[in-house]
């Protein structure tokens, strides 16, 4: 598993002591696990809480040697605060109805098929979600002693789901395991040897001793040629992927398609305000703008590798003080950096702005979100225009509401220097701060994301065979990332 800071290992810990306390009751399909005690699921999440807020409060004697001394004092006191007042509105209850009830659905045994990860923990973050909403999720790995078809037997499994790193794409898990490995228990050849004729279509695929199989696709933006030739020769019931162009995906591998997005820790990177405006007045902010990450030719206009290079030098030229984590913390590669994740997010909390731009492919990863998320910081990032406003809207992220967005690097310069040096802008600011964060923890949870999943995965588990209605509704309906947490697309306006 990933490198988790204390407070993912306290998250871990409690989702443990849900786990425990589920127990096997029925049959091997849907409905086989269920709990106990559902009291403990509360009780687990306010642990969660306290370990966040004490997660933070050790991060601040681990910082940088070029951060200025933060008063611990007063943050701790903020943060214990706002976090146990924090309270769930009627009109947020839906969205985040996972994070306190986690074991209202009805829980199903997953096979996960995934590699672990150092230091990605996006590639767990589903995984995570769907344990903490109840279902009984078992990891399978490449490297495993027991082969996959051994596992297989050791369930009934109602779903077979393959994680974001099982079909690799770049180094060092590419060179280990190879680009894209078949699976060839869920191969059309394996699955329909006596069906005719040849190629088999995918609604024919006879693999339902093992339940369905589903796949989230990653790293669009390499191999995909050899991803979409998994797809075809798989029986695959559905795919999601974080990318707006899922129709087509859907069109080149004959596989429905559903759109979801990366995706953020509510409770950690909102120190455990679920629903909440930020608190007042502003928090002391220790940096101007904060940049961490890594710099590579093929990210969006290569915006991060020309802001490093030439914007960064001169904002500090005129007395901002910036942030890029500690030594290594912005490098160019494909490799992260080790940045201790409790710093990361008391950095991004103690920033006024931080730096996010689309990645390759024009993807919009999960540092979109975490800012949105803090309350505290305001996210600053590419403008995508023409037919590439899509990569936003698409979302329901609109300039000037959630966002400040930049198209040269002047404009860059210029918002940095006004919303962090000009007073007139702070106003301002800070209502985009109150409607980034009600969308983020409104839509852009990684339990929200996992609810899309397990809706699907539901849907397919009770499928009665090809003729079932599909899953996920129309074409249109399944390639939206509106609905999900997400009211109306005025309301995310």
């Amino acid at each position: 598993t990933s490198t988790r800071s204390k407070s993912s290992n306290g998250a871990a810990q409690a989702r443990g002591e849900i786990a425990r306390s589920a127990v096997r009751v029925g049959g091997p399909r849907l409905g086989a696990w269920r709990s106990e005690a559902p009291a403990k699921a509360s009780q687990a999440t306010e642990t969660i809480k306290e370990r966040v807020i004490f997660a933070v409060f050790l991060s601040s004697s681990t910082r940088s040697d070029q951060a200025p001394k933060i008063s611990k004092i007063s943050k701790m006191s903020q943060l214990s605060s706002t976090a146990a007042s924090a309270q769930l509105p009627p009109s947020a209850a839906a969205p985040q109805a996972g994070l306190r009830h986690h074991l209202t659905r009805t829980p199903m045994r997953i096979l996960w098929l995934e590699e672990d990860h150092m230091a990605l923990s996006y590639y767990d973050a589903i995984k995570i979600a769907l344990e903490a909403r109840g279902h009984n999720v078992s990891q399978y790995r490449h490297h495993s002693r027991n082969p996959l078809s051994g596992t297989l037997r050791e369930g009934p499994f109602d779903a077979v789901l393959v994680g974001f790193g099982w079909m690799q794409g770049e180094p060092p898990l590419s060179l280990r395991y190879g680009n894209v490995r078949g699976i060839p228990e869920f191969s059309h050849r394996r699955c329909n040897a006596s069906l005719l004729p040849r190629p088999y279509p995918a609604s024919s695929c006879h693999c339902n001793r093992h339940g369905p199989l589903l796949v989230l696709l990653n790293k669009e933006y390499t191999t995909i040629p050899d991803k979409m030739k998994f797809l075809r020769a798989h029986c695959v019931a559905a795919a999601f992927s974080v990318h707006h162009e899922v129709a087509r995906y859907e069109e080149e591998s004959g596989v429905p398609f559903h759109r979801i997005w990366f995706g953020v820790d509510a409770l950690r990177f909102s120190a455990g305000v679920l629903a909440a405006p930020p608190p007042a007045p502003p928090p002391p902010y220790d940096f101007d703008l904060g940049f961490t990450g890594v710099i590579r030719g093929d990210q969006t206009n290569n915006w991060r590798a020309k802001i490093w290079g030439h914007s960064w030098a001169k904002l500090r030229a005129h007395g901002l003080r910036l942030y890029s984590g500690p030594q290594g913390g912005v490098r160019s590669g494909v490799a992260h950096a080790e940045l201790n994740s409790s710093m990361y997010v008391a950095m991004m909390r103690a920033s006024r702005m931080w730096l996010s731009t689309t990645g390759p492919v024009d993807l919009v990863g999960t540092r979109y979100f975490e800012v949105m998320a803090t309350g505290t910081t305001l996210c600053v990032c590419n403008r995508m225009e023409g037919e590439k406003a899509l990569v936003y809207s698409s979302l329901g992220l609109a300039e000037g509401r959630h966002v400040a967005m930049f198209s040269t690097l002047p404009e860059f310069e210029a918002l940095v220097i006004n919303f962090t040096k000009r007073s007139e802008y702070e106003e301002r600011r800070r209502a985009i701060l109150v409607r980034a964060q009600e969308l983020a923890l409104r839509k852009f949870t990684w339990d929200v994301v996992a609810h899309r999943v397990e809706r699907v995965m539901a849907c397919h588990v009770n499928a009665s065979g090809a003729e079932a209605a599909p899953c996920g509704g129309d074409a249109a309906e399944r390639h939206s990332a509106r609905g999900i947490g997400a009211h109306s697309a005025q309301s995310e306006k």
